[in-house]
């Protein structure tokens, strides 16, 4: 299947994703399509500029509530990166416009969807993307719009937020899906406070979809993932904890999901797009003692691992 086909398969797959969420919500939240989102930081006299396309943006009047509280983290200690240069990867080139782009105002945004696809997700000496890749490029997309939003909402010189900005990420080939939660504290170098990401491993929806024989075909259904969330029942409120792993209880809103090939994936994504944060992840304020202490439950199925810096 040609990269073309694959994105357009994929977006089409998230269209009707959201179309259904929407339906399901009974209050469609505003979606902006194919939008730049840009910062640009000031670290240690560099200009680094980062940009990308949100594929979709999904948007709320009322932020996400964070998840934990911004200080629980203060003075967490970081991986020592030894003699590397955050500036070691990054092109040289000439950019005249520093400025920041944030697309809808005052709007928070709730849920980034990202594409990926292999003509803009490769390595330059064709070897696979890694599963570390991919989560760098969930990553460094959710930062680039919860900093472009805290930057349009507290100023351009803000380092520690008054408040924590949330934003939740959905990136997916078509048929792999990654889900993250980014939790920003603070766009200084230097300070007690940590940013926070909770990321789950890549899920696979199917093996092969296509054709066969002139019929459309699905091989490889992952039925688990709906199934897993069918035996957690109703929405529990998970707490940070010390386990060093986290997971998430989810919902079952269809009865005998299992006769709809689907069906159940797609209910997992439309609670994770419309539900806020606060009430897909209750993260309680807990103390937290030490950097393997800031995690979520470990009472549901569906790990989270979580990440500072």
């Amino acid at each position: 299947m040609s990269a073309f086909l694959f994105f357009h398969e994929s977006r089409l797959l998230t269209y009707r994703l959201i179309q259904l969420c929407g339906s399901i919500s009974g209050s469609p939240r505003p979606v902006v399509n194919h939008t730049p989102v840009k910062v640009t930081l000031d670290r240690g006299g560099n200009l680094v500029q980062l940009g990308i396309r949100a594929d979709q943006l999904l948007v709320a009047k009322t932020p996400l509530s964070p998840l934990v509280d911004q200080y629980s983290t203060s003075g967490m200690e970081l991986p020592n990166l030894g003699q590397a240069h955050f500036t070691v990867s990054l092109e040289t080139d000439h950019f005249y416009q520093d400025i920041d782009i944030y697309p809808t105002g005052n709007w928070a945004p709730h849920t980034l969807v990202l594409h990926g696809n292999q003509s803009e997700v490769y390595n330059l000496y064709e070897t696979p993307v890694t599963e570390q890749q991919w989560l760098g490029r969930s990553l460094v997309s959710s930062f680039i719009v919860a900093a472009a939003y805290a930057r349009a909402q507290f100023g351009a010189g803000v380092e520690d937020l008054p408040h924590p900005v949330c934003v939740q990420c959905c990136h997916t080939d078509g048929r792999l899906f990654h889900f993250v939660v980014l939790q920003l504290n603070t766009l200084g170098v230097g300070t007690e406070l940590r940013n926070i990401l909770w990321s789950q491993p890549r899920v696979a929806l199917f093996d092969t979809c296509g054709y066969k024989n002139g019929r459309p075909e699905l091989t490889g259904y992952n039925g688990d993932v709906h199934r897993s969330w069918d035996r957690q029942g109703v929405l529990s409120s998970p707490l940070v904890s010390d386990d060093g792993w986290g997971t998430v209880n989810a919902p079952s809103t269809v009865a005998n999901t299992d006769r709809v090939v689907g069906i159940g994936f797609i209910i997992v994504l439309a609670r994770f797009l419309y539900q806020p944060a606060v009430g897909f992840f209750r993260a309680r304020r807990a103390a937290v003692t030490s950097a393997r202490d800031l995690h979520l439950s470990s009472a549901g199925l569906l790990q989270f691992s979580s990440y500072t810096w």
